[in-house]
């Protein structure tokens, strides 16, 4: 939990740096870190047995 939560923050901070520089680029890293985020969320939460309907 606390090296996800590390990677995420530091790759939050990287895309904030490199809003500095080009705000395209910036703007991709940070909906890629979010994205990512997202469906390692989805995935983490869904145990062997797969998501019940």
């Amino acid at each position: 939990m606390k090296k996800s939560l590390f990677f995420y923050l530091a790759a939050l901070a990287t895309a904030g740096g490199v809003m500095i520089i080009s705000r395209q680029w910036g703007g991709f890293l940070l909906l890629a870190t979010f994205i990512l985020w997202f469906l390692h969320s989805v995935f983490a939460s869904t145990d062997s047995t797969g998501r019940q309907m």
